[in-house]
């Protein structure tokens, strides 16, 4: 049974050293991304720049409050959760809406767009917080009652997130290929299409990424399979910024 992120456990053999690649990356990341998004936006007042913002930051929380847990063992419980916790609903949801704010660039329908935003409000109520108190449950000391729901839920909110994610990244690709269909790519801008060839490639690599992660939680390795959530939201998020940015310079 997963029992969740409770109290330190020491994690051993070759698993050490993957949980340590992806933490070292994902903080790389995060301080890349600091100084791309501080030196690459030049309005700092749209949503994209702010949900962006928010998405690095409850990266970097996630993967503190991580680290904290698997190598401090005398750190406070409830400070590691905490950060593990609003990192994740930061992270996880902030990466949709930044999907999500660059989506009408290539879909012009407000109510498909509307749809798409309730849906991730929706799911972020369902998600966050009955794994919040499902986790902080999990850290009492009656974790034969919490354990096993926490187990459950782990699995559901994940496959949720990726149906979400795989949504989102889906009409990315299905509308840029009807783009390229109609002949809309060029619109005099030079490399225009292979800027939508390249927002296909990418949407791709998210949804294999997704899987990856997907994977770990049904295979039951809940460590590695959260060090490695950092390391693909950070990738993802670099590879989000570059193609989201030239699409918008497109219009």
């Amino acid at each position: 049974m997963d029992r969740g992120i409770t109290e330190y456990e020491e994690v051993a053999g070759v698993a050490v050293y993957v949980i340590l690649v992806f933490n070292i990356i994902a903080i790389y990341n995060v301080v890349e991304l600091t100084f791309m998004i501080w030196a690459g936006f030049k309005r700092h007042a749209d949503l994209y720049f702010w949900v962006f913002l928010v998405t690095t930051y409850g990266l970097a929380a996630y993967t503190v409050g991580f680290i904290l847990n698997a190598n401090v063992p005398n750190a406070k419980g409830y400070f590691y959760l905490t950060l593990i916790e609003v990192g994740w609903m930061a992270m996880v949801t902030g990466q949709s809406m930044v999907l999500w704010s660059r989506l009408h660039l290539i879909l012009r329908n407000p109510f498909r767009l509307k749809m798409i935003l309730w849906m991730i409000i929706v799911n972020a109520i369902i998600c966050h917080i009955p794994k919040a108190i499902l986790t902080y449950g999990t850290n009492t000391i009656n974790l034969v009652i919490w354990g096993r729901p926490y187990s459950f839920y782990e699995r559901v909110r994940v496959t949720i997130f990726f149906i979400q994610e795989l949504i989102i990244s889906g009409i990315y690709i299905s509308e840029t290929f009807r783009l390229i269909r109609l002949g809309h790519t060029t619109r005099g801008h030079p490399g225009c299409g292979d800027l939508m060839q390249r927002l296909i490639l990418v949407n791709v690599v998210l949804i294999l990424l997704d899987t990856t992660v997907l994977g770990l939680v049904y295979a039951g390795y809940c460590d590695i399979q959260i060090s490695c959530q950092s390391f693909v939201y950070s990738v993802k998020l670099k590879m989000e910024f570059t193609t989201l940015n030239q699409l918008a310079n497109l219009q």
